[in-house]
């Protein structure tokens, strides 16, 4: 549909797809980075190595986003395609997210948080706090 945007994140080897053929084709496709997901994002290897899909069609990755070297989705009815195959990048950005939208909560054992019962780990060790999202109070 004209809009749809495509979050493809779950292949993450040459021989995995989510997407067809088609979705490649009709969509301005956006990479996390160019060397990863021509490498080992079957989404983009196969369409690559058929010729469906050439190099230069790669509209932009993450790089080019964040510094504006590409505008991303450049109208309302474009279709757009993102394949992540991860790169330590995300992790950080991640992990920088976390630290500054979590508070850290004392005494969480046993309580709920969104449906999910803080449980001992395996080991059966619950930690005496743990991060939570900050918009919740502390307990």
């Amino acid at each position: 549909q004209p809009g749809t945007h495509v979050d493809l994140v779950g292949g993450f080897r040459p021989d995995m797809r989510e997407a067809d053929d088609t979705a490649i084709l009709r969509a301005r496709v956006f990479v996390d980075t160019r060397e990863g997901a021509t490498r080992e994002a079957g989404d983009i290897v196969e369409p690559l190595t058929s010729g469906i899909l050439k190099p230069d069609d790669i509209a932009a990755d993450l790089f080019d986003l964040c510094c504006d070297k590409h505008p991303g989705r450049e109208s309302e009815t474009e279709i757009t395609l993102f394949k992540s195959v991860g790169t330590a990048l995300e992790d950080l950005a991640a992990a920088q997210l976390l630290m500054t939208e979590t508070t850290p909560c004392r005494s969480m054992r046993g309580k709920y948080v969104n449906g999910w019962q803080n449980r001992p780990f395996p080991s059966g060790h619950t930690p005496d706090w743990i991060w939570m999202p900050a918009v919740l109070s502390r307990s």
